[in-house]
């Protein structure tokens, strides 16, 4: 995942830096400036990769820094999703200039020498196959020339991107991990910031550690004391009135010269960058994952809460797993003022059937099932005839879901992200959630971190992404609760006392889940269909 290892030492550092003064008057302008001149910094230094080159820019927005690009290269093209900009670039800055998906380019294999994307992979929903369509137009030896923030000097150990346009952001060893699963040579630099710049950016994304680290509901009395103790510390941030005057009074290529790149102390940098070479057969599409034949698989072989929970781990540990769940997700409708009692709940995903029991247990007066597991269908339809079960991959156009009442809740429970295509998961969303009434909701798992490097039959998305895709989708976000920090990171461990250990585990989850929350690995989302 992209999470860095926690220390105590540098989650110590983090929370006591001092808290810093108010921002004086017209900070925001001249961060804004600061910011421009950064994203310009980076043409400067992709001249020299460019020259008298077929040059593909992904990401060009207003066209600001393409048209530097453009009277060096020997040709140039330039791609954006927002037809507006792509538009606009075209108008102001003469661009030819195509409103396009980066992970579907409408050109040719082997096109062009130089691809140039600027701040622009941490926004894109799969980074694997935007890398590989790269490549594809790339002829061979061609460069990639890419940016993005560096996640060390925005975000704290574990903290989810507060830019809620940004899916992901990398530090050193992720970005270098996700830029050679696609290129074999990847060269790897970053830009820096000198003294006021320095500090002006770093004012500019500061966020509070106290409420990142020590979130957790019983933690009140101790942020609180926290940010007295900071408060009283010389401020590291600190951004006085006379520095945003000479900010404000510099030329751009004053501002330019704040910025420069260094291969050495990474972790200060304020973005990374990287040239990518196409070599051989690398970037070819890989084989896709068959999901629908895993699971039917494995359900079969262990028709189980094995076959369905934590892989290989003993069945007495996987009933502690699912008490946690159990407790994570009944506290979460709590939240939500959800009352289960009458309702009706449909099981995206249902494998044996757990948790249809479950919900009925709890007073839900009609549940049903989603699975593609044929066999296991069949049995549960004939073991329990008052619930409604249907076996159907639902990416299949001839899926009809009419056979259900309208529900009040679907839930969708550690399944989604076995679906890694995010086309597929966006179609079958669309046809589940039809279902719902206006007021309806829906309940996901994820662990809200994408996994690096991506593996065949997981794709964990980012809670920016979650919120991109529920919005296309008509939802908002009601309640995001964790569901593990400990007890389901050991299923290793516990195979000699796997109940011993289950019990300690889950009782040990939720004072962590109260106090540190930023730990947790599993986290539910309950999301509700807008009016």
């Amino acid at each position: 995942m992209n999470m860095r290892k926690p220390s105590v030492k540098s989650l110590l550092v983090q929370l006591f830096r001092s808290v810093p003064d108010a921002l004086p008057k017209d900070f925001s302008a001249a961060a804004a400036r600061l910011l421009h001149a950064r994203h310009l910094i980076a043409y400067d230094w992709a001249m020299p990769y460019i020259l008298d080159k077929d040059v593909l820019e992904i990401g060009v927005n207003r066209g600001y820094g393409s048209k530097l690009l453009k009277p060096e290269a020997s040709s140039f093209v330039g791609v954006d999703l927002d037809y507006d900009l792509a538009l606009k670039a075209h108008q102001d800055q003469g661009l030819s200039v195509v409103q396009a998906n980066g992970q579907k380019l409408p050109f040719s294999d082997e096109k062009f020498d130089v691809v140039v994307t600027f701040q622009v992979i941490e926004h894109v929903w799969n980074v694997s196959d935007y890398l590989h369509e790269i490549a594809r137009v790339l002829r061979p030896g061609g460069v990639l020339l890419v940016s993005t923030p560096q996640i060390k000097s925005r975000l704290y150990m574990g903290q989810m991107p507060w830019n809620d346009e940004h899916l992901r952001e990398y530090g050193e060893d992720t970005w270098h991990v996700a830029l050679t699963e696609v290129f074999a040579q990847v060269t790897s630099t970053g830009l820096f910031a000198k003294d006021l710049a320095n500090r002006t950016e770093r004012r500019r994304t500061y966020q509070d550690a106290w409420q990142h680290f020590l979130g957790g509901s019983w933690m009140g009395p101790i942020r609180r004391l926290g940010r007295t103790l900071c408060a009283m510390r010389q401020d590291h941030l600190h951004v006085t009135s006379e520095d945003i005057r000479e900010l404000s009074s510099a030329t751009d290529d004053d501002l330019l010269d704040s910025y420069y790149f260094d291969r050495e102390s990474m972790d200060d940098a304020h973005d990374l960058f990287a040239v990518c070479q196409k070599q051989d057969e690398k970037g070819t599409v890989q084989d896709t994952f068959n999901a629908t034949e895993y699971w039917r698989e494995r359900i079969r072989e262990q028709p189980t809460l094995q076959g369905t929970g934590t892989g290989g781990a003993p069945l007495v540990w996987q009933n502690w797993l699912y008490k946690g769940k159990q407790r994570a997700y009944m506290r979460t409708l709590k939240q939500a003022g959800f009352q289960m009692s009458g309702k009706n709940v449909l099981n995206f995903g249902c494998g044996i059937g757990y948790f249809e029991s479950f919900w009925e247990q709890h007073g839900a007066l009609q549940t049903g099932g989603i699975d593609v597991a044929t066999e296991t269908i069949e049995k549960l339809s004939a073991d329990f005839p008052k619930r409604c079960y249907l076996a159907e991959d639902l990416t299949s156009e001839q899926a009809d879901l009419s056979i259900f009442k309208q529900p009040d809740l679907i839930t969708a429970i550690d399944v989604l992200y076995h679906i890694v295509d995010d086309e597929a998961l966006l179609r079958i969303l669309k046809k589940l959630c039809a279902e719902l009434p206006h007021n309806g909701f829906l309940m996901l798992t994820d662990a809200l971190r994408e996994n690096i490097p991506p593996v065949a039959h997981v794709r964990f998305r980012s809670l920016n992404q979650w919120q991109q895709i529920l919005d296309i989708l008509g939802f908002e976000i009601v309640v995001r609760e964790p569901v593990f920090i400990v007890n389901n990171r050991l299923a290793g461990w516990c195979k000699k006392y796997p109940s011993i250990a289950g019990a300690m585990q889950h009782y040990v989850d939720l004072p962590l889940l109260r106090t540190v929350p930023w730990l947790a690995n599993n986290w539910v989302i309950l999301a509700r269909r807008r009016p």
